[in-house]
Order: C-alpha cells, then sequence, then structure tokens
C-alpha cells in the first residue's frame, strides 16, 4: 500500500506535466519512525516513510522540471539537533500542553507539523524552488524604477509650486 502512495503521487506529477506544467516541486515523506504517533513502532513507520520515499524517488527519476525536496533526512537532522534550529521538543506534541506555546516545538499534534515546523520545512524547500524559478524578475524592474523616478519627479514639481507660492 505505502508503494501505491508513491506511485500514485507519481502519477499526479506525471498528470501534471501533461496539462502543462513545467516546473513542479515534490516532498518526500518525513522519518515517520520520529513522529509521536510512531512511539509504538518507530521502526515499522521509518521503514514505511522510506519505502515511500524510494519508490517516489525512483518514479520521477529523470522527469524534467521536478525537484524532489528531502524532508525525510531533514527532520532527521532537526530532532538529532534540535537547538541548532531553534527548537527545544521535538518528541511531544504540543498540543498536549495546557496553554501551548508551540513556538518550540517541532509538532503540533501526533503527526503534524507545527508553524515552527512548517517553517523549517519551506526553508529546505527554498533552495528547490529557486532552482526552479526561471521566471525573470528583472523584466519588472524597470517597470518599477520608472514608477519610482515619476513619482519623485512629481512630488519635485509640488515642492516646487509650494515654495513658488510664498
Amino acid at each position: 500500500m505505502v508503494a501505491e502512495s508513491a506511485s500514485s503521487v507519481a502519477t499526479m506529477v506525471d498528470d501534471l506535466k501533461t496539462a502543462g506544467a513545467q516546473r513542479i516541486l515534490v516532498l518526500n515523506v518525513p522519518n515517520l519512525g520520529l513522529v509521536p504517533a510512531a512511539t509504538s513502532n518507530p521502526v515499522a513507520a521509518t521503514a514505511s516513510a522510506n519505502l515511500f520515499n524510494t519508490t517516489l524517488t525512483s518514479a520521477l527519476a529523470g522527469t524534467s522540471g521536478v525537484e524532489v525536496v528531502d524532508i525525510f533526512n531533514g527532520t532527521t537532522d532537526i530532532v538529532s539537533d534540535p537547538a541548532l534550529f531553534g527548537l527545544d521538543n521535538v518528541t511531544d506534541s504540543c498540543i498536549t500542553t495546557a496553554f501551548p506555546d508551540c513556538s518550540e516545538y517541532l509538532f503540533w499534534d501526533e503527526a503534524h507539523p507545527t508553524t515552527a515546523g512548517h517553517a523549517l520545512i519551506a526553508d529546505a524547500a527554498l533552495p528547490h524552488a529557486i532552482s526552479l524559478t526561471a521566471i525573470p524578475l528583472p523584466g519588472t524592474l524597470p517597470l518599477m524604477i520608472s514608477a519610482l523616478a515619476g513619482m519623485r519627479l512629481l512630488g519635485r514639481k509640488r515642492l516646487q509650486s509650494v515654495y513658488m507660492k510664498t
């Protein structure tokens, strides 16, 4: 079932490519053996995540315009050295506390990341997103410079008209 789920994700990527998508960012699954819900059998959860990720990576190999973000190893790194990532608690869910301040927790509930966890995922994804971005941003720069220059020119004319009246 795990391998079929990964194949299903790869099929969705193919469907997006067929529909015209040229750049796709895909996140693999985190090390599920490290989430609070997996405390009863972390070895099996890690094995399932590895199977999913291996199947997904194989299915997407050679597909142009597709970047896979390695969340699995990122999760492992975070749990190995939480202080490096600004976290104190990477084993418990934040929601179990009475008045949660989840800013230093990795997990919100038994399986999902907190806002801080999502920020770490975004940090991991950003370099991949940038490498996929081929949109030339300098095309907007001349427009912005023209608008600012125009605003400055209008501001000067207004100042001159104010000082000329006095």
